[in-house]
């Protein structure tokens, strides 16, 4: 049996009180003999053996309904519906997990509601038997735990922002973990967790999700009975969907080299024409595939030099519209300018000749003050262990990659400094000894500073041996 409010457990010593009274009242009536009441004692004494079973009857009743209240007061609970339970059965929160990746803008049919539309749909119908219960809201794009007051709360306009359709992928491991540690910071005692997913591959396993998967089976382990996990099936497949994300763009003097992951559904041999849009000029791409999904790798002549500029990739018109088009931005052929700010200087002279530009001179050095524009002005790159030393300079940072730049982080060495928003930093972690060292096991080899050269050549980072590491928050880490 489990209390979900143990505390008042520690009123059962009040159960004595009636014992206690009874027994100050005995010490204050006393007996003394008088003759004139003799006979009316011996009348009496045939009753006597009555009335004391009757005031043993009554103290234990009242000692029995103060252990009552106090087990009421404690919400015992033997396990659910148990017909031993003191509760109503009902959990105490209700955890709602909307999956709001491009995927589930899918339809079924021509006029038929989305998959995100059913999913809220069958979220609705789970929680509405439990009126009792808190009910919160997470969902896969802003992963903000949202307290609602009851369902209909999710017609209002103003939730629009946490339901709505997106473009984005989802992260459906992190999102059941920040509602785990939700429900663990509120001290919700039984709970019922529910996801609404079309089960798309992608959402359920991004990459470097094997550290969140071991902590979401760690935390539901040890909350066995008590915390229960359900997966709503949504039904209905789309007869026919293509989807396009994007992977790679590679900038070349003449051309820009394109990697995309395409998938098809259901599965067909025929070829899938792709419109390519490049700074306004319009083009025909073929993909010749066979089966679900492969990598699509193309590439598109550059008519003129430019420094910079931009392409969309379409695809034709489907019944989910949301994951059919993508978009790159392409810069200089250069190197990148990139520089450097570290914490700890060892880290600065490794990271300084890993971004040598391609006379082999080591990338710039940031002034270890508070950076301003100036410092920024030029830089395409910016490699940065440790964290910004203000806030304002950590919104620096980050205009500096919302205007196209690139901001590549490191851990700290300590928690001084502010954060740039989502980043978050896990405590450092030692490995036990040389022998069970940290291994990077996957990252992305099509796209990105780890991806493979244009020959084929992988990247050796598997041969990496770490002894420290620390895991980002709130986004997803490289390696």
């Amino acid at each position: 049996m489990t209390f979900l409010q143990p505390l008042a457990l520690y009123g059962l010593p009040l159960a004595l009180l009636p014992v206690i009274i009874h027994l100050l009242n005995l010490l204050r009536h006393r007996s003394q003999p008088w003759a004139a009441t003799r006979f009316l004692l011996q009348a009496r004494r045939s009753s006597s053996k009555l009335s004391r079973l009757k005031r043993w009857l009554t103290l234990l009743l009242r000692v029995l309904a103060l252990i009552g209240l106090v087990f009421a007061l404690s919400r015992p609970m033997t396990g659910g519906d148990s017909m031993f339970s003191f509760s109503s059965g009902a959990p105490e929160a209700i955890a709602l997990i909307l999956d709001r990746s491009a995927s589930m803008e899918t339809k079924t049919g021509e006029g038929a509601a989305s998959k995100r539309e059913l999913a809220l749909k069958a979220l609705e119908n789970f929680a509405k038997p439990w009126t009792e219960s808190r009910i919160v809201l997470v969902d896969s794009a802003l992963r903000e735990p949202v307290i609602l007051s009851d369902l209909s709360t999710l017609a209002d306009p103003a939730m629009e922002r946490y339901i709505g359709s997106t473009e984005t992928a989802a992260d459906i491991p992190a999102t059941l973990a920040t509602t785990l540690d939700w429900l663990e910071e509120n001290g919700v005692a039984t709970a019922e967790i529910v996801i609404a997913s079309d089960m798309q591959e992608s959402n359920w396993k991004p990459e470097g999700s094997e550290d969140v998967f071991r902590r979401i089976k760690k935390v539901l382990a040890a909350k066995e009975g008590s915390w229960r996990t359900r997966i709503l099936a949504l039904e209905g497949e789309a007869s026919t969907n293509s989807s396009l994300l994007g992977e790679n763009l590679l900038r070349r003097s003449e051309k820009l080299d394109l990697l995309a992951h395409i998938q098809r559904r259901p599965i067909a041999d025929l070829p899938l024409r792709i419109t390519a849009n490049l700074d306004g000029v319009q083009s025909e791409l073929t993909a010749e595939f066979k089966g679900e999904s492969f990598l699509w790798r193309s590439s598109v002549p550059l008519p003129e030099p430019k420094n910079q500029g931009w392409l969309s990739l379409s695809l034709p018109p489907d019944l989910c519209l949301g994951d059919n088009s993508w978009y790159f931005a392409y810069g200089s052929a250069n190197r990148p300018h990139a520089a450097v700010r570290a914490d700890l200087p060892m880290a600065g002279r490794i990271l300084r000749a890993a971004a040598a530009n391609e006379k082999g001179v080591p990338a710039d050095v940031l002034p270890s003050s508070n950076l301003n524009k100036e410092d920024l002005a030029g830089r395409t790159l910016i490699v940065l262990q440790g964290n910004p030393r203000t806030p304002l300079e950590a919104e620096l940072l980050k205009s500096f990659v919302n205007e196209g730049g690139t901001l590549l982080c490191f851990p700290p060495s300590s928690k001084e400094g502010a954060v740039i928003d989502p980043i978050r930093w896990q405590p450092a972690e030692k490995a036990p000894d040389s022998e069970s060292s940290f291994r990077v096991n996957s990252w992305n080899e099509n796209g990105g500073i780890l991806a493979n050269a244009s020959v084929g050549t992988r990247l050796p980072s598997s041969e990496l041996s770490t002894t420290t590491r620390s895991i980002p928050l709130g986004t997803e880490p490289l390696a």
